[in-house]
């Protein structure tokens, strides 16, 4: 799971759209929501949310790219463009008090950081738009915060015990959600983040978790990392010597392993995830290789 999971949710992490912004969602206390309003009025509001709406396009289309040529180059110009447009939505929102969407402005320029590389960045921004978000009630939002930092510290920074930390908040706070999509995508990276410590066992506890939400899972990005996931548990399994009572606890780890990658192919095959298809692929054909 290290090295292809981290790949593979790279090329295919889940980018939620933005959230709706709407002058006025978090009004200081002092003010009725008219007044809050008229802080701006309707053009300076209505330029804050195409401004915002263009930056997620941007972000959008890098990823799409990247999903399915594995090209980090030739849109990468798009993502400096959508943190600074981001960076004046933001302005135009906090002038309103329309917290929530300053919040949203912060986690996507957070996102758009990290696919630059520009890690410490992100995270500040990621820190930015958890305060933000739990000022303005919008737990769904905090939890994007908390997802995008653990996968900042670990595929960036690659500092497992903040990761542990920070993936073990996501979980905390994507439980109190009403959908499945951002619990499974917290318990998947807490999986992630065990896997790279070198927790075998504690990674397939956490992956086991969220495979058995699947049902209530809508975002496909999710499932697919979460069959990538489990895939990896199971055939480090197979293969590690520490995990081998008998062979035939190795061949059922080795089919466990096949089974879930051929599900996380046929998803990134579904999608049109060229690169990710390939990516499982390939990997399938090792563990039938390992198998036989």
């Amino acid at each position: 799971m290290g090295i292809l999971a981290l790949v593979l949710f790279e090329l295919v992490s889940c980018n939620p759209p933005p959230v709706a912004c709407r002058a006025g969602s978090s009004p200081r206390p002092d003010l009725h929501p008219e007044c809050v309003v008229s802080c701006l009025g309707p053009a300076e509001d209505a330029a804050g949310r195409a401004l915002h709406e263009r930056a997620a396009a941007r972000i959008a289309a890098y990823r799409a790219h990247v999903q399915k040529t594995a090209d980090k180059a030739a849109l990468a110009g798009q993502l400096p463009q959508a943190v600074e447009e981001l960076a004046r939505a933001y302005e135009l929102f906090r002038a309103a008090n329309d917290l929530e969407s300053a919040a949203a402005c912060r986690v996507d320029a957070a996102d758009a950081q990290r696919l630059s590389g520009k890690f410490q960045p992100a995270l500040e921004l990621y820190a930015d738009g958890q305060k933000l978000a739990e000022q303005a009630h919008a737990p769904t939002l905090v939890a994007r915060a908390w997802i995008g930092r653990t996968l900042t510290l670990l595929s960036g920074t690659k500092d497992y015990e903040a990761a542990e930390a920070s993936a073990h908040e996501a979980v905390r706070v994507a439980s109190g959600l009403a959908g499945k999509d951002r619990l499974a995508e917290a318990l998947a990276l807490a999986s992630e983040v065990a896997f790279a410590r070198g927790q075998l066992s504690t990674a397939a506890d956490w992956v086991e978790q969220a495979i058995a939400l699947r049902a209530d899972i809508t975002d496909k990005t999710v499932l697919f990392h979460i069959y990538a996931d489990r895939s990896a548990v199971g055939f480090e399994y197979a293969r590690a010597p520490g995990f081998r009572p008998s062979l035939d606890f190795c061949a059922r780890m080795a089919d466990l392993a096949v089974k879930d990658m051929e599900q996380a192919t046929a998803l990134a095959r579904t999608q049109g995830w060229d690169a990710a298809t390939g990516a499982c692929e390939q990997t399938v054909r090792r563990y039938r290789r390992h198998r036989e």
